[in-house]
């Protein structure tokens, strides 16, 4: 009140469009204080979260209820006024320091949300439990447990990639995110296996194998020509990675009990598949998986440095594991 009266006794002595001016710039400064200012008690470094299906007037009245505007009404006219007419983006909102009510609205009408963006990559053969410590350690909100939960019989249908998130991101969207990219980027390959007359979903269990046996494009083809031609004859696969998967441990840590332990994912007692992918394999495997390629092999071996030795028969394969083992 007393700089009311303050301002006041500047103001009247004035004369003509002297004090016109002078009360126009008070009553501007009064109207922004008053109403364009963040509230004294702006909680800020907290978020809060518009909920989806909120008109502008219900998100108006929510920002009064929390602090973060003045005025529901000049909130709802800023909005207008910065052509916001077909409404607010829901989402989560996280605010650093308290800003005005223009600043406000302009974030919410285009979705500023205010989080920091977090690049995450997942490298292709990845299974869905080391996916989930890559999140959980980037992703403040990830949880593993419920990674798991949402993720599960999906493992070898969550895309590899590199993806950006913000540090708000939950697992739920996570999870979206991996399933989504996987359905686009295979799409063609998906068709493709339809007119090819064979089973998506085992082309997806080949590829997880082939992804986890070579390293190289042409080897990752002519080791899909050689297990499906092993398929073909009757022949079990024979091949480590599974093991990997099912029991936790490397190739040169397999034991002749794990050989013959009763397990879905022995390729040695077992013929055919698995009975699912061991890992989420990139889009290179999954091409070799449907687009193998033939030859007179039936056995291959690969070095500690990745390098794939192949032989045409049993007699050839023994001796590739004492020149190159």
């Amino acid at each position: 009140m007393e700089f009311l009266k303050k301002c006041v006794s500047l103001i009247w002595p004035l004369h003509g469009w002297r004090r016109w001016f002078a009360v126009t710039v008070f009553t501007g400064i009064v109207f922004f204080g008053t109403f364009v200012l963040p509230p004294y008690n702006f909680p800020a470094q907290n978020s809060i979260e518009i909920s989806e299906g909120l008109t502008l007037s219900d998100t108006a009245q929510f920002l009064k209820e929390k602090h973060i505007v003045k005025s529901e009404t000049i909130f709802k006219a800023l909005v207008f006024i910065l052509d916001g007419e077909y409404g607010v983006r829901s989402g989560e909102y996280f605010f650093a320091k308290p800003i005005s009510a223009i600043t406000l609205a302009s974030r919410i009408i285009h979705g500023e949300f205010g989080f920091e963006a977090v690049k995450l990559t997942f490298p292709e053969g990845s299974t869905i439990e080391e996916m989930s410590l890559i999140a959980e350690r980037r992703l403040p909100k990830f949880n593993s447990e419920e990674f798991a939960v949402l993720t599960e019989g999906k493992e070898g249908f969550l895309f590899p990639d590199t993806y950006m998130f913000y540090t708000n991101t939950k697992t739920v969207s996570v999870v979206k995110a991996l399933d989504e990219n996987f359905k686009v980027k295979t799409a063609v390959l998906k068709r493709s296996a339809e007119k090819l007359g064979k089973d998506f979903r085992d082309i997806v269990i080949m590829a997880s194998i082939i992804e986890e046996e070579a390293r190289k494009e042409e080897d990752r083809r002519m080791i899909s020509g050689i297990l499906w031609k092993r398929i073909s004859i009757g022949m079990a696969l024979q091949v480590d990675a599974p093991f990997i998967y099912s029991v936790g441990r490397n190739t040169y840590e397999l034991t002749k009990a794990d050989l013959r332990a009763p397990s879905p994912y022995n390729t040695y007692q077992n013929r055919g598949l698995p009975v699912g992918p061991i890992s989420n394999p990139g889009l290179d495997s999954l091409d070799a998986a449907l687009y193998p390629k033939e030859s007179p092999y039936l056995f291959y071996l690969s070095d500690k440095n990745g390098t794939v030795y192949y032989g045409k028969d049993f007699e050839e394969h023994k001796k590739n594991i004492q020149l190159y083992l």
